[in-house]
Parts: C-alpha cells; structure tokens; sequence
C-alpha cells in the first residue's frame, strides 16, 4: 500500500499506462495537485503478449463528428456575439428610455411604438441564442444568424425612428 500519509486515496487518481517493454499493465499513482512522486507500481495485470485478447475487442470511442458544412474561421462567432450583446445592450437602454423616461402621456400610439420596439428585441435575443449554439459553427447555420441579426438591426432602427416621431407628435 501507500506508505507517505501526505498522499490520500481522495488525491489520487490511477491511471493505465501500457508498458511495452516489459508488456505490461500496470497501475500508477499521480497526485491531483501536479506535483508527481515517485511511480508505485501497484498490481500487475496479466502478459499482453501471452494473452487471447485482442484490439479489436475494445473498441475505441469516436469523438462527436463535426458539423457537415464548412466550418467557419476562428474569431467570427465571437465577434458577431460581441456585436449582438452591443445592440441588445442599446436596444434594452432605449426600451428604458422609452417606458419610464419620455416625457408625455401613454397613448394608443407609443404603446404602437413600443410593441414595434419589442419586436426587434426578441429577434435580436433569438440571434443571440442562435449564436450560442454549437451548430453555428456550420457556415450554412452562420449565414441564417446573420440574417436574424441584420434584420433585427433595421428593425431596431425602424422602431427608434418611429418612437421619435410618436414622441414629437404627442409633445
């Protein structure tokens, strides 16, 4: 067994390492923290080379395949989330704005105006969302993310405009 008592079976993790020169399995022992200590071997296995089993009994996990289409270059997604927070982060200032500070009364047409801002909104949450997903990643799925967030945009802009309007009008 372990005799250093600085060492406890919560800070130890085994892991299997074929050894070929002596055709081996053995056992060792590695400290969590980083610091490596001396290598106990602790059980021997079994001789692979006088052993019946063979490779192709255990098979290998597959890591997740990759999207289909084209993937995209590094730095884009991560720039379309920075530009999509920035908008949201402006679209919810201006819907502040408009809700507690305007100066005037509610009327049937900035509450029209404020409908219209919302809209913009959730389409620019919705691009967002669609950002975060691992699927994004595939240029075709891109291209659509791009389009919500396009659209949001103009959207945004539509609904500010017609909010400055609704207020001149009332004011």
């Amino acid at each position: 067994m372990i005799s250093d008592p600085r060492l406890s079976v919560i800070s130890l993790y085994l892991l299997i390492i074929p050894d070929e020169r002596m055709g081996l399995l053995e056992f060792w022992h590695k400290p969590i923290g980083g610091l490596m200590t001396d290598s106990i071997p602790t059980a021997t296995v079994q001789n692979v080379e006088s052993s019946s089993v063979s490779a192709d009994q255990f098979p290998v996990p597959q890591s997740p395949s990759p999207p289909a289409g084209r993937s995209l270059p590094a730095g884009y997604r991560q720039g379309v989330i920075t530009a999509i927070t920035v908008i949201i982060g402006f679209s919810l200032s201006f819907l502040r704005y408009w809700t507690f500070e305007a100066p005037g009364n509610w009327t049937p047409w900035s509450i029209g105006a404020l409908i219209i801002l919302l809209l913009p909104i959730c389409a620019q949450i919705n691009t967002l969302y669609r950002a975060l997903l691992i699927e994004d990643d595939d240029e075709d799925t891109y291209r659509v993310t791009i389009k919500w967030f396009i659209w949001s945009v103009f959207g945004i802009l539509f609904a500010v405009c017609l909010s400055g309007v609704v207020i001149s009008l009332t004011t």
